[in-house]
């Protein structure tokens, strides 16, 4: 029976092979976009998630109100000021430099890190890498 199904079935294909094509394209293209949406959207949600402290961290912006824009970075004295004036600010971590090269020099080894970043000092505390 499934033999005759499949008979019938390729039979139909040649005749008509245009909509057959459409079909199979349409359907390519359907389960890409969705095999897509579905790895970002895992990504987006497995973000942070090892980070046992995740819940306690927020991030904060600058509003630049002559250009009417928010800037991802905030000044050292700001973040600083805030720890003091915020009670639930409890402590800051920094970024700078998304993109920065290094040398570091050992007594034995010499390795150039490229990507790095500059972090406060404290970055440990918010981020436990081991």
């Amino acid at each position: 029976m499934l033999n005759n199904w499949l008979k019938i079935a390729f039979i139909n294909y040649k005749k008509n092979w245009l909509s057959t094509i459409i079909n199979l394209f349409g359907l390519t293209i359907g389960l890409t976009g969705f095999m897509l949406i579905l790895m970002h959207w895992n990504d987006e949600e497995s973000y942070e998630k090892w980070n046992p402290k995740k819940d306690l961290i927020y991030g904060s912006q600058i509003y630049n109100k002559k250009d009417n824009a928010y800037g991802a970075t905030i000044p050292y004295i700001m973040a600083e000021r805030a720890v003091k004036v915020i009670p639930e600010v409890k402590d800051y971590v920094l970024f700078n430099g998304s993109g920065v090269g290094y040398k570091m020099t050992t007594k034995k080894k010499t390795v150039f890190q490229k990507d790095g970043m500059l972090v406060s000092g404290n970055f440990f505390n918010f981020f436990p890498f081991n």
